[in-house]
């Protein structure tokens, strides 16, 4: 009886112990400009035959898009192919992301710039990367965090032309800002709204 309640104790202790280290153990990371390196692993033509999550048209867009991120922010870039064939998220960004990881890198994976066979995979490869903190996330999240302020330089004179080319909902948005500041046009309520 003393044993069980001592287990008890124990693994009651644990789970507490377990529990206050992992509320403690997210600690957000920033993207710094200064200190990052764009890397375009193995985009090639035959990829786009094989990535089957996402429709080939966006998909080009958005690795097209990664790809300009260097030109952009003035990144150092390594690009890599292995062979015509392409590789998948699963095998290539997994791969090197958790190698990388293991040596102690922060790693973004660019969920949009990355693609491969099903759903599924794509699911469970995204997952395996986070589990080793690897974040993932999209080229916007990753040109935005790069970027962090639009009085920034990069900022404003830079992006907005990118985001018009690769994201172009966002260049709609900015030149219908652009044309209501023009020629003064309010929507009703927008002058009721503090500055």
């Amino acid at each position: 009886m003393k044993f069980s309640a001592t287990l008890s104790l124990a693994v009651s202790a644990l789970v507490f112990a377990v529990a206050a280290k992992s509320s403690n153990a997210y600690v957000h990371e920033r993207l710094d400009k200064n200190d990052t390196l764009l890397l375009i692993v193995d985009i090639q033509e035959g990829l786009i035959n094989l990535a089957r999550d996402s429709d080939p048209t966006l998909f080009r867009n958005n690795y097209l898009a990664h790809s300009s991120l260097g030109r952009v922010f003035d990144l150092p870039v390594i690009l890599t192919t292995s062979s015509s064939s392409g590789i998948t998220t699963d095998v290539c960004t997994a791969f090197l992301a958790l190698s990388l990881r293991a040596e102690g890198y922060s790693v973004w994976a660019n969920l949009e710039a990355s693609g491969t066979t099903t759903d599924l995979i794509r699911d469970a490869s995204n997952d395996q990367m986070r589990a080793a903190g690897v974040t993932v996330t999209s080229t916007f999240a990753i040109a935005m965090d790069l970027m962090r302020d639009w009085r920034n330089t990069p900022g404003a004179p830079e992006l907005l032309p990118w985001l018009d080319t690769y994201y172009p909902v966002y260049g709609n948005q900015a030149r219908g800002h652009r044309a209501a500041v023009a020629n003064g046009t309010l929507l009703p309520g927008q002058d009721t709204l503090p500055l």
